[in-house]
């Protein structure tokens, strides 16, 4: 069975070359601008992987990584995030915050795939 990514993203264009890669590399994804309807889509959807972009109106992407990891049935749930912020502070507030990755802005889709690849259980 295909894994199933939910891809967080606010800039329709970025979201949808992503989505597109990624059902090349054989992943179901499933779309969202923000972490309000990511969350959303999680209430009824099995996902094994999220990638979420942090900066997002409405609910960004450390506020949705926190509101995953605040409920157990998610808490293992592998979560890598997007920024366009590069410095360590960042990373290390993405780490810390309970993501298992953190990419850095523009990404090739060969480090995205390589990523979510390295967080499948």
């Amino acid at each position: 069975m295909k894994p199933k990514i939910l891809f967080v993203e606010d800039d329709i264009v970025l979201r949808n070359n992503y989505v597109e890669i990624l059902e090349l590399y054989n992943f179901t994804v499933i779309p969202a601008e923000d972490g309000q309807e990511a969350y959303e889509i999680l209430q009824h959807e099995n996902v094994d992987v999220i990638v979420s972009d942090i900066r997002m109106p409405r609910m960004n992407g450390l506020a949705f990584l926190k509101t995953v990891r605040s409920e157990s049935k998610w808490e293992d749930l592998p979560f890598i995030l997007l920024s366009a912020h590069a410095e360590n502070v960042d990373y290390e507030n993405g780490i810390k915050s309970g993501a298992n990755d953190y990419l850095t802005k523009p990404i090739r889709g060969k480090d995205l795939v390589n990523a979510i690849q390295n967080v499948l259980p």
